[in-house]
């Protein structure tokens, strides 16, 4: 059950951040 709360918050947190920064986050990838 924790497991899936936290899987839940780090999912939730990565999508906020795709969202705010999307831009900074292909040049990280594609660097």
């Amino acid at each position: 059950m924790k497991k899936a709360i936290i899987v839940l918050i780090l999912v939730m947190a990565l999508v906020s951040q795709l969202a705010a920064q999307p831009a900074r986050f292909i040049d990280n990838n594609a660097a």
